[in-house]
């Protein structure tokens, strides 16, 4: 059993959750009210903003057969952004002067400490898992919709096969990664792999409101 799989079984309940919220459920079934998905909007183009400086930060340092991959995903994350606000155009949603909230904001700063601060397994042990857990979150939400969501583009963006390989790639790297890992560097990028589930879980709640810094 590879390095990610025992990471997927160790802390099973942990990525349910985080992979399963009820955001998810609700965006499936069409009931998610628009308020809750708009707010989520509003912080997860914050986050996205901040994750492409991670993902720049992260592919200037990576050894020289991540490089490419890492460098190409950088595109893919300005496109994304412009995703953002193009659906939040249509949506009525206003980005122009947003704040994240605070759980927005612990998550995008988690990030950028361990790309200025962290191992290079470390970080990529971060990625590995937010992407991951996207890529299983929407395919859940695509498999179980109960019909045409005003949000398809979001959904179809995260379910692509092209989507999906990179998930494969940065997994498949993660395990080859870690086999030549000590014990004590294993245990940090455990140690960061619950960390980002968590930040995950937590960032779906978010949307459902309760969080400021009043």
């Amino acid at each position: 059993m590879g390095f990610t799989s025992e990471l997927l079984e160790k802390h099973a309940s942990l990525w349910h959750r985080a992979t399963h919220h009820p955001f998810l459920e609700e965006t499936a079934a069409l009931t998610i009210p628009q308020p809750v998905f708009a707010q989520w909007l509003i912080q997860d183009y914050l986050f996205g903003v901040d994750y492409t400086r991670f993902l720049a930060l992260l592919s200037a340092r990576a050894p020289g057969e991540f490089m490419e991959s890492l460098g190409r995903s950088v595109g893919v994350m300005l496109d994304e952004l412009e995703l953002f606000r193009k659906m939040a155009e249509r949506a009525g949603v206003d980005l122009a002067g947003a704040k994240p909230l605070p759980t927005c904001r612990a998550y995008t700063d988690y990030l950028l400490r361990l790309a200025y601060r962290e191992s290079f397994p470390v970080c990529f042990t971060a990625l590995w898992t937010l992407e991951r857990a996207y890529h299983e979150a929407w395919s859940w939400v695509k498999e179980n919709l109960k019909g045409e969501s005003p949000w398809q583009e979001f959904i179809d963006n995260w379910t692509t096969p092209e989507f999906a390989a990179f998930v494969a790639w940065l997994g498949e790297s993660l395990d080859r990664i870690a086999a030549g890992e000590d014990p004590e560097e294993l245990a940090q990028m455990e140690e960061n792999f619950v960390l980002t589930c968590h930040y995950e879980e937590r960032f779906w709640q978010m949307s459902y409101g309760g969080e400021g810094w009043d």
